[in-house]
């Protein structure tokens, strides 16, 4: 395997930990102040988590146990598109906690629900899905700053915007608009992304 497949799989182990760890802070948070949202978080980052460490743990089996002939680039594809549906499924996971939230939500859970079945296994179009679930995401925790004008609303809006730059990014480079290399940038952005919602729900938390 090549170094950045374990780089990348390290990376992904890295970040499922951080993603159980905000998961198992939204629960409690959740508990303490009886927030639904932080229940559709709780579920959200535990898939991710569990897309995360399913993808790390192949790829590191790949990388360290002796392989005969040429590494198995189907079975990584159908990793990577598993891991896109579990990002997915996230992502709608806690918008639908958005929307039932929302006084007025643009979009309606429903139509969320609905839009499950448009799924291909095409990396461009589940990035495109994902892109935009993360911009509506961006849009709502927006709203909510501005009504509240909260840290921890800021937080929150911050980290839904490095989301969504981290798969417009990715977008760009599968519809070969930027070079493959900026891939590992909007790795790196996704992962970034977990600090602020770390930092909230640790606070959150705490406060209570």
């Amino acid at each position: 395997m090549r170094p950045y497949h374990l780089i990348g799989s390290i990376m992904d182990l890295t970040g499922s930990l951080i993603a159980f760890a905000i998961s198992l802070l939204a629960y409690k948070a959740f508990k303490v102040t009886g927030y639904r949202i932080f229940l559709y978080f709780f579920l959200g980052f535990g898939l991710l988590g569990v897309g995360s460490l399913g993808r790390s743990t192949i790829i590191l089996s790949l990388t360290f146990l002796p392989l005969r002939g040429r590494p198995p680039i189907p079975l990584l594809m159908w990793v990577n598109s598993i891991v896109n549906l579990l990002k997915l499924t996230a992502y709608l996971s806690i918008a639908i906690g958005y929307t039932l939230q929302a006084k007025r939500a643009y979009l309606t859970a429903h139509e969320l629900i609905l839009s499950l079945f448009l799924l291909r296994f095409s990396n461009p179009f589940i990035e495109a899905l994902n892109t935009f679930i993360t911009l509506y995401l961006v849009f709502h925790s927006l709203v909510v700053f501005l009504e509240n004008k909260l840290p921890s609303s800021f937080g929150i809006f911050t980290g839904f915007g490095l989301m969504w730059a981290s798969h417009f990014l990715t977008l760009l480079c599968l519809m070969r608009a930027l070079p493959l290399r900026y891939l590992s940038l909007a790795e790196v952005i996704y992962w970034a992304s977990f600090v602020p919602f770390l930092s909230v729900l640790i606070a959150v938390v705490r406060a209570k």
